[in-house]
């Protein structure tokens, strides 16, 4: 099925990946853009709970955001196809560095296009990306909170793609290509990278 053909502009909503992209296009909506998120209440609770208790850097806590994030059709299109029982990162980022944009690789290997970055976002997170920022190539410093800080002019010059932006009210999630660049102003996370199963197989068969 084909993807529907509106202008950024209208995909992206404050809130949401427009309702004009259905389930079955879901996944097919992330690879093709990098990124695909969601308001959600019950996603912005538990990030607050789970921090509250210190868990922000245990790996097995993907886990309990689960049920929660299973209960959305296009949520679950993408998450069936990847490994959340086994996350290989987990990570927590707060929002320090107003207008720095960061990815978690800048890698340009065929592995990283098997692989996504699933952030949980409190409340009052105010995000701003690039679409279509993933795709090579690819060009950034490491940073001191260990994702890779991707300059401004490279993404606006060299690759003139265009600034978005979402604002999770009651917090939510994302979910993004490893190389996609992002920043946030507002807001904290909890971040947990994920392989895709199907390609994890393909490497187990091949040993």
């Amino acid at each position: 099925m084909a993807l529907p053909t509106s202008s950024p502009d209208v995909l992206f909503e404050e809130d949401k990946v427009s309702f004009s992209v259905s389930a079955v296009d879901s996944r097919k909506f992330l690879q093709e853009h990098g990124i695909f998120y969601q308001a959600n209440a019950e996603i912005g609770k538990l990030v607050a709970k789970l921090d509250s208790q210190g868990l922000a850097w245990k790996s097995d806590v993907l886990s309990r955001y689960m049920p929660i994030l299973l209960e959305d059709p296009r949520l679950r299109e993408i998450l069936e196809h990847f490994d959340t029982e086994r996350p290989s990162l987990c990570f927590y980022l707060d929002s320090d560095n107003p207008k720095h944009y960061f990815a978690s690789t800048i890698e340009e290997n065929e592995a990283q296009d098997h692989r996504a970055v699933i952030y949980m976002w409190s409340a009052q997170s105010h995000l701003e990306f690039f679409v279509g920022s993933h795709k090579l190539p690819s060009k950034g410093v490491k940073a001191a909170n260990g994702l890779f800080e991707v300059p401004y002019p490279f993404l606006t010059v060299t690759k003139k793609l265009k600034e978005s932006g979402a604002r999770l009210g009651e917090g939510g999630v994302m979910i993004v290509h490893p190389r996609f660049s992002f920043g946030s102003t507002s807001g904290f996370t909890m971040a947990y990278a994920l392989q895709e199963k199907e390609y994890l197989d393909k490497r187990v068969q091949n040993t």
